[in-house]
This record gives C-alpha cells, structure tokens and sequence, in this order.
C-alpha cells in the first residue's frame, strides 16, 4: 500500500445513509478513493465518483462490475475462496495474518470496511476521511439489507471511531446517531 503514503485517502462505505448527503465533490477531491464490494456510485452527488483502489470479498463481487469497470488496484480482503481467482481480475491479496488478527481484536469475523481501514492504518497517509460507514443503521445502499452476518458492529464502530480519532483521520458522520463521541454506546 505504499501508493497511499502521503496522500489524502477517502474510505467510502456502502451505507444507505450516504446517499441522503451532498459529500460526492468531498470524497472525489481526496487523492485516493477506496471503495468496497457491490459500491459502484449510483447517486455521485452523495457518493463522488472516483474509484482508485476496490477492496472486494470474492469473485462474486467481480462478476457483479458494471460493463467496462476498470479500477487501478483491485484487493481480495477476505481470506475465503482465493483458490476460486480465475484469472479475470489482476489483484493482490489482504495478507491473512492482518485478518486474524483483526478477528481477535473485533471478537468476531471483521467486516469490509474494518478491514479496509486496518489496510490504510499501516500506510503513512497524508490525511483519512472515512464516509458511508453507519454500522447498518441502514443497509447497504446496493441491497438495503440490514443482515448482521458474523460481524459485531458495536465492536467495529468502536474500533473504526477510534481510528478516526489518530491524528490526520476524520469520521464524516451520514447518520446523526454515529458520531465519534457515540462509539461507546453502539
């Protein structure tokens, strides 16, 4: 992840709520975009629509590009089905290590967007804001699920809120009831 040293990151979650801001012209005037899975940008003013580094679960993920989707770096975050790359996708891998470690730390299996800001926290970034991230108040905007899965959101809000909290990183808030100041009462 070096290409991230000194440079300004946008994080950008899949939460509904994002879509019910104005912060698109904000995420795309950072450096670098990083965005998860199924989040190809539906609603630019609330979104942006920058794409520079895409952190996907599995090729699932990959089949579901819109036609002509190409991104400069693509990273398989999850330690599941990586014998499943079919040689479609050129991308690297979220080393495994850095997973279970973040597994211990969460109590639970991480999520994308846990994983994507422990991948960021071991660059030397500029500056980090970190957009879309709700703890599935709201579902993802691509589904509007609200399934849980195997992930503990208390514990990810606290540790992604506490992230934001290291200096040159920000939380910028796309639900009232998640601010910084909240992270010990999810």
């Amino acid at each position: 992840m070096r290409h991230l040293n000194g440079k300004s990151i946008a994080i950008v979650g899949n939460a509904s709520s994002l879509l019910d801001t104005t912060q698109g012209p904000l995420i795309d005037s950072h450096d670098v975009v990083i965005r998860m899975n199924a989040g190809f940008p539906r609603k630019p003013e609330a979104q942006g629509k920058r794409f520079d580094v895409w952190c996907f679960a599995h090729m699932h993920g990959a089949r579901q590009a819109p036609a002509g989707f190409t991104v400069p770096h693509a990273i398989w975050m999850t330690p599941m089905l990586r014998h499943k790359l079919d040689g479609s996708l050129k991308c690297c891998f979220y080393p495994i290590r850095h997973w279970r470690r973040l597994h211990a730390l969460l109590g639970a299996r991480p999520s994308m967007g846990a994983m994507v800001v422990e991948l960021v926290s071991r660059a030397k970034p500029a500056s980090v804001s970190i957009f879309g991230f709700d703890f599935k108040r709201t579902g993802s905007f691509y589904t509007n699920s609200r399934h849980i899965g195997p992930h503990d959101y208390g514990a990810e809000a606290r540790y992604v809120l506490g992230m934001a909290g290291r200096p040159g990183w920000r939380f910028v808030a796309t639900d009232p009831a998640v601010e910084p100041s909240t992270a010990r009462a999810i």
